[in-house]
């Protein structure tokens, strides 16, 4: 049997949670684990998370007749505005993680933006993962992160979101690629910015007809005095 003075003795070459547990036996006192009658538990701390859905989101510029761009794909008519300030375009592209365009659009920006071979070439202008959903051979750009695809959207939507890691979906354009996700089911929300022009004609803002249920409006913003940014959620069940 080893005695009290023993266990006392040791304390000091045991470990420190080893040694206390052990010499509180041997002098007959309650080790700090066991319940005192009487006592109420602590409680046990919490960890809280935010937890943020991945959402797919259609973000685009669209005259006020509803349209994204003139019969020829020119945007002019958009340009003409410039930089407009205190849009929601910083805050929006913090939390991209892949953008998914077509390839009328992603032809658009390798010819007014990046201008290869020009004097004024410029580099690709997104940093996220890009997938182009194109039906025919298109260029492709040397150090730019982009994936030429074809077929069902619901095929890829899986890797673009591992790709987001977390983060959202942009469909950049054109209307009828965002459609394509909205009858696969994979949409989940519009964010318009509708400008103060007509154009007529022209290629369309999302040329599907949704009408019961309708889509929810989420928010309404102006921002000077030639834009309004309007948010809708696409409802789960169409």
């Amino acid at each position: 049997m080893i005695s009290t003075s023993n266990v006392r003795a040791s304390r000091s070459t045991l470990p420190k949670h080893i040694a206390g547990l052990q010499a509180n036996a041997a002098d007959g006192t309650q080790p700090p684990m066991i319940r005192t009658p009487g006592v109420k538990k602590l409680a046990e701390p919490r960890c809280f998370f935010i937890i943020h859905h991945m959402k797919t989101q259609y973000y685009a510029a669209s005259s006020l007749d509803g349209f994204i761009a003139a019969p020829d794909h020119s945007l002019d008519w958009l340009l003409q505005f410039g930089d407009v300030e205190g849009t929601s375009y910083p805050s929006f592209i913090r939390d991209v993680g892949a953008i998914v365009m077509g390839s009328s659009t992603y032809e658009w920006i390798v010819r007014n933006q990046v201008r290869p071979g020009t004097k004024q070439e410029k580099p690709w202008p997104y940093d996220k993962p890009a997938w182009v959903f194109a039906s025919r051979t298109l260029i492709a750009l040397p150090g730019a992160d982009v994936r030429f695809v074809s077929g069902d959207v619901s095929r890829f939507h899986p890797q673009i979101a591992e790709a987001a890691n977390g983060k959202n979906i942009w469909i950049v354009g054109g209307g009828d690629l965002a459609g394509q996700f909205y009858d696969a089911g994979l949409l989940d929300e519009l964010i318009i910015q509708i400008t103060s022009v007509t154009l007529g004609k022209g290629i369309p803002l999302f040329p599907r007809e949704i009408i019961h249920p309708p889509l929810r409006l989420l928010s309404a913003r102006a921002f000077g005095e030639a834009f309004a940014e309007v948010r809708y959620a696409v409802p789960s069940e169409k």
